[in-house]
Formats: structure tokens, C-alpha cells, sequence
């Protein structure tokens, strides 16, 4: 076989992402789609918190603490503004995608998955300071606090409701915009809908929410967020929307999303080039093939020897692991490793020799234990023969041994042996005008082994004065 080098400039890599549309329900838990609520904890719940006393949620034989999973959650998304900034190397204000100017805190940028502007209502800051307690830093007379900052559109209550979707459904990540949760946990049919900066919104209340103008009850505002990396929606207010993502039954939900994946187009160049690639290892066009080969599916000897046993000696089976037979030239010829056929009474057993024990007048073959032999306690009357010279029957199927026992055998104008090959191609084969045709290309990596093919929808004629260029194209993720 013939390789050839691929250059650089012979391989093309381009990338591009699809989406796919998925609709889950609260009944989808076996899916690894999981909804639970989680909880701050209080100085009761916390500190004696245990696995079997604590909230929690079981799903699909999955369980999900309220606490631990609340703390969780908030320290990954909501504890502090400076968690959902990357930093700026130089310390200087950046510009998002879009060229929109973002502002600078302390040397870092606000990352533009994170939306403290668009959402956050005319009345209220962007940016929140808020105090946490720190109990287990608590002294004396002197409780531990913390001012923290974190955006309007990212406030996590003592309580929230999750949706937790895997990630061999959404892929790399949940594309933006994709995001619409139908709940019936309440008398009205509840729709939310992401906005595309991770935050979700009721489309009842859209146009409030546009305006950045709630009503007098709220509504209109944040009601939740979505984590598009991460595969995990919250819902955060409490008030109205309390139930919504952890109702069963007819009361559940249902979410619709778009999954993401890279697909990376892998396209390589193969050149033949001027009287490359005109060789051949087409059997039939070498000397002495004539016919093609077959096989038969009847009764079959693979003996040289008439079909009579070459009998190495006889003995007995002493163990389930040994047989002791008489010592002869063709007994001390046997070597460990090779293969023995012990017939006992019409049965066979085929065995590996895996040790040979000579004495003055036995030989004993030791098998391995964990293909016993029969051994009754009685010294039985055994046959030791050669595996290759008994007599066996080939059907040409997986019962008969690899390959099959008539692998390289022929019918019609062969006698029973093994076919070799020719060397030397027949006279039509050597004419100044014979071709080979191409009708497979197999991509190789360094070492040698095979990770693409690609045929052709016919054979193309490899001329011995053209250059001929096949392009293998394929996708992977």
C-alpha cells in the first residue's frame, strides 16, 4: 500500500453551529430534566443540617438538598458583582460586540451575557449593596458582615425554584432567545419568556417590561434568570410565581429551548499527481488466479493425512487441569503454548499447553484452570492429538475457528491447500495503456491507522498523464 503526505495548504477546517429544538416537561425527569426548589438556610437549618433530615427533592432516584444547592447557586451566579465580570487586562473600560461602551469596575468589564441595564426599571439602581452575614466568622459581641454588590436583575431571595436541563440535551450551551416556560400551577396559564441576557420575563406583562416601567404590583419586571452556559434556569421572584417550575401533574410545565453544537467541516485535498498511484493489489490480475475463490459448505477435512488423527500419544486426564500420557518422540515435541485436542470417550477438548512436566516414562500437559477439564477421579483412557490435523467440519460461519478453517482455500480449478498469492501481473495488466481505477481514499493519521475512507459513486479512471484531485469532505464535533 502506497501513502502520500497531505500538505497544509491541502486542509481546509471551517466551523458553523446548529441548533435543534427541544420541549421538555415536568415529567421528563428520567431525561435528567430536574426541577426542585432551594432555601437559605437559617441558623437552625444550617448548622444542624443533616442528609436525613434536610429538604430536599427526589427525582428518578436523584435527590437535591434545598440548602446546599441554594449556597450553591448563589455563590456561581448571584453572591457578587465581581463574579460576573472577566477581567480587563490593563485595567481600561472595553466595548461588547455590539461597540456599546460597558462600564469599568475596578479594572474589570462587564460580561455581556450579564444584563444590568436593559432590564433593570427606570426607578431603580443597576447596581445593589446589600450586607451578608458571615455567622461563622462571628466573634463576640462583634457579628461578621460583608457589603457585597450585585446587579438589579440578579437578586436571589430565600427561596427559588430550578430547572436543571443536561447537557446532552442543550449541547454546548441554551441559545439566547430560545427560552419559553408554559406553567399551569396557578389559575392562569403563566408564559416566561428569556430576553436574551439571561433574564425572564413574563409575556403577559412584555410591553412593561420593554419600557422598563413595572406596574404598581411589579409586574412586568425580572422574574428569573437563565444560566445559557450552564443549562440551569431560576426563577426568583416569590410572590406570583412561587410554583412555578416545581408543580406536578396537570399542573406542571413545560420548556421549550434550542440546544447548541460546533460542527466543524473537515475538508482534505487528496492529488494524484503524473504516474503516481498506478500499482495494483487486485489478486485477480496476478499470475495463476483464475476463478474466484469459494466455499464449500459441507463436511471438510483440514488433515494432510488422510483424515486419520495424528495421534502425539495416550494417557489419562488426571486433574481438571492435567493429562499424562506416554512419553514419545511427538509427546516431547509439544512446546507451551501450543494447542492439544484430548479426546476422551468421543468427547473433545481443545486446550492451550500452559506448562509441561517430563518425567522417565510420562509427559504431563497442564491447561489452564479456567477452562477445566473433565475429571471424575478416575484415571480414563485418553487420546492426545494435534488441533490442526484432527478431523473437523467447516460450515464457513462464526462457530467454525477464525478464519473460519476454509479461509484461503479454493474451489474449481484449486486443489485443497492454501492459496499464495503470485508476484508477477498477468500480460493485459503490463500493456504501456493499462490503468488502475480509483474507487476508495483512506486518510491515514501518523501512526499508520485508517480514520476516514471515501468512495466514489463510480470508478475514475487514474490516467497515467493526468492529475486527478479527490476531496474528502466529512463533519465532527
Amino acid at each position: 500500500m502506497k501513502f502520500k503526505n497531505l500538505e497544509s495548504s491541502d486542509i481546509l477546517l471551517s466551523s458553523f453551529e446548529v441548533h435543534k429544538t427541544f420541549t421538555v416537561t415536568n415529567e421528563d425527569t428520567g431525561s435528567g430534566v430536574y426541577p426542585f426548589q432551594i432555601t437559605k438556610g437559617t441558623d437552625a437549618t444550617q448548622y444542624g443540617w443533616g442528609t436525613d433530615t434536610g429538604l430536599k427533592t427526589t427525582l428518578s432516584g436523584s435527590t437535591f438538598y434545598s440548602i446546599p444547592n441554594y449556597y450553591v447557586i448563589n455563590n456561581m451566579f448571584y453572591r457578587d458583582v465581581k463574579q460576573m465580570y472577566e477581567a480587563e487586562p490593563n485595567g481600561f473600560n472595553s466595548r461588547d460586540e455590539f461597540g456599546i461602551q460597558s462600564k469599568g469596575v475596578s479594572g474589570v468589564y462587564v460580561d455581556h451575557t450579564v444584563d444590568y441595564i436593559s432590564a433593570v426599571p427606570t426607578s431603580s439602581e443597576a447596581i445593589i449593596s446589600y450586607t451578608e452575614t458571615r455567622n461563622l466568622y462571628d466573634i463576640q459581641d462583634k457579628p461578621s458582615k460583608l457589603i457585597l454588590r450585585r446587579p438589579h436583575t440578579r437578586q436571589l431571595r430565600d427561596t427559588a425554584n430550578v430547572i436543571s436541563v443536561p447537557q446532552e440535551l442543550y449541547g454546548e450551551y441554551i441559545k439566547i432567545e430560545s427560552v419559553r416556560l408554559t406553567d399551569d400551577s396557578t389559575d392562569t396559564t403563566i408564559i416566561l419568556q428569556d430576553d436574551g441576557r439571561g433574564n425572564l420575563y413574563d409575556v403577559a406583562y412584555s410591553a412593561s417590561f420593554a419600557r422598563r416601567h413595572p406596574d404598581s404590583n411589579n409586574s412586568g419586571s425580572v422574574v428569573g434568570n437563565v444560566f445559557y452556559d450552564h443549562g440551569i434556569i431560576v426563577i426568583t421572584d416569590t410572590g406570583s410565581y412561587s410554583n412555578v417550575g416545581i408543580a406536578t401533574g396537570s399542573n406542571g410545565f413545560s420548556l421549550q429551548f434550542d440546544s447548541s453544537q460546533t460542527i466543524y467541516e473537515r475538508e482534505y485535498v487528496c492529488s494524484v499527481g503524473e504516474g503516481e498511484f498506478q500499482n495494483t493489489t487486485n489478486r485477480s490480475l496476478k499470475i495463476g488466479h483464475s476463478g474466484s475463490i469459494s466455499f464449500s459448505g459441507s463436511a471438510y477435512t483440514s488433515t494432510v493425512e488422510g483424515g486419520q488423527l495424528n495421534v502425539l500419544s495416550t494417557g489419562s486426564i488426571i486433574s481438571t487441569n492435567q493429562v499424562r500420557v506416554e512419553r514419545n518422540s511427538k509427546a516431547l515435541g509439544v512446546n507451551t503454548g501450543d494447542t492439544i485436542l484430548v479426546i476422551d470417550n468421543g468427547n473433545e477438548y481443545e486446550r492451550t499447553v500452559s506448562g509441561i512436566t517430563t518425567a522417565a516414562t510420562t509427559v504431563t500437559f497442564s491447561v489452564n484452570f479456567y477452562d477445566p477439564l473433565i475429571y471424575t477421579g478416575t484415571d480414563i483412557d485418553v487420546q492426545v492429538t494435534n488441533r490442526l490435523t484432527a478431523n473437523k467440519s467447516y460450515k464457513n460461519t462464526i462457530d467454525d475457528d477464525y478464519p473460519y478453517g476454509l479461509t484461503g482455500f479454493a474451489t474449481g480449478s484449486y486443489k485443497n491447500k492454501v492459496y499464495e498469492i503470485g508476484t508477477e501481473l498477468i500480460g493485459e495488466a503490463t500493456h504501456s495503456h493499462f490503468a488502475t481505477y480509483v474507487t476508495t481514499v483512506g486518510l491515514y493519521n501518523n501512526s499508520n491507522e485508517l480514520v476516514a475512507v471515501g468512495k466514489t459513486a463510480k470508478p475514475i479512471k487514474n490516467e497515467k498523464e493526468m492529475i486527478l484531485n479527490f476531496v474528502v469532505r466529512f463533519d465532527t464535533n
